[in-house]
């Protein structure tokens, strides 16, 4: 419990914690509107996915590699916030795109597709090379 308490001082202390007021509703989603715009994302994706079909375009689903990397983690990188976990997230400090740890990470499901599909022998990325990006 002393652990989360300090994490909260640090935040608070760079500003990235409020004082504790709630935003207004309207910068918020809420749960209705978040449900409606992964609707939209799965919807969307799955035309790309239909589309690429049909003109036998291999396709890497980037959307559930994220859902996977919040979930269980990838290669040892996380979806933690970077003042929680500066060495193994993932993700920038804005916390909505990956930093270059979570690109690697998408280069390398990328280049899987593009070996299976063609029968290429792309090297990798190692994204060990990346880790603790906004680490000292």
């Amino acid at each position: 419990m002393e652990e989360a308490a300090d994490i909260t001082a640090t935040l608070q202390s760079l500003g990235l914690v409020s004082s504790g007021d709630s935003l207004k509703g309207d910068l918020t989603l809420t749960i209705e509107e978040s449900t409606v715009i992964q609707g939209a994302v799965q919807d969307f994706n799955s035309r790309i996915s239909n589309v690429a079909g049909e003109f036998g375009v291999p396709v890497e689903d980037i959307n559930e590699a994220l859902m996977k990397l919040n979930n269980e983690g990838i290669d040892g990188y996380t979806s933690d916030f970077v003042l929680i976990d500066p060495v193994n997230t993932a993700y920038s400090l804005g916390g909505i795109h990956t930093n270059d740890g979570g690109y690697a990470i998408i280069a390398n499901l990328f280049i899987e597709t593009i070996n299976e599909s063609f029968g290429m022998a792309l090297p990798l990325v190692n994204t060990e090379q990346f880790r603790g990006q906004y680490s000292n």
